[in-house]
């Protein structure tokens, strides 16, 4: 697992870092059901398809009613995101939201110890967003409300608003929307508005700029988490 260090904007010492862990391969679905079928499981890959595709129907009805799931293998919660003004204020979709907590499962006890690391240099040269922040939702890499106000964080940052090919795209299949309007454009942090326009879905983050003036190529960054739009 590579990872590299950056800047903490949190801590009171200039000099301390956080590690962040680089992209790195991700198995997917069709795969996982490939492996799990290659251990002498007596089911084919159709018919465990089938059986997983059941089950998180059944997972989807039981969180819909409201209800937490405890499985071996992944723990979901219901909870509320928002802020409420006062203890007599209520819930509003306008400004709260409904979210699902994910934890790992008590079957899925990995060793840590046995994860070989390598420090690698990260590309200065290329931007790098290390979180979103949503003011309406107070909530982080996580749900983000379309008309609402946001901070990203990171490195490398800034935009050439005068540049059309510049600028923060929320992306959604091969659909990507640009926000508008940045309040706040500096290299470290960008304050916008989360373009009124994103339909319902998950999306991600890109970054598109020129770090350098000297280096006119596009440099690009794409947010590695889903956010979600209710």
């Amino acid at each position: 697992m590579k990872y590299f260090l950056y800047s903490n904007h949190i801590t009171q010492n200039p000099d301390d870092c956080v590690a962040k862990v680089t992209q790195q391969e991700t198995v997917s679905y069709d795969e996982l059901i490939k492996m799990a079928t290659r251990r002498g499981l007596t089911l084919t890959d159709t018919e465990l398809t089938s059986a997983v595709k059941e089950l998180t129907y059944t997972m989807i009805e039981v969180l819909s009613s409201g209800k937490a799931i405890d499985t071996p293998f992944v723990r979901l919660r219901p909870s509320i995101g928002g802020v409420f003004t006062n203890k007599d204020d209520v819930f509003d979709p306008l400004r709260h939201s409904i979210k699902i907590n994910c934890l790992v499962g008590r079957d899925i006890n990995v060793n840590s110890s046995n994860i070989a690391l390598e420090k690698v240099k990260y590309a200065i040269a290329t931007p790098f967003i290390e979180r979103i922040f949503d003011y309406s939702t107070q909530e982080e890499n996580d749900t983000v409300t379309p008309g609402g106000a946001a901070e990203i964080n990171g490195e490398l940052l800034k935009i050439d608003t005068e540049d059309p090919l510049q600028g923060l795209f929320f992306i959604n299949g091969g659909n990507a929307t640009k926000v508008q309007l940045i309040m706040r454009n500096l290299p470290s942090d960008l304050i916008f508005n989360i373009p009124t326009t994103l339909s319902p879905g998950e999306y991600q983050l890109e970054i598109r700029n020129k770090t350098n003036k000297k280096d006119l190529t596009m440099k690009s960054f794409l947010l590695s988490a889903l956010l979600k739009v209710i």
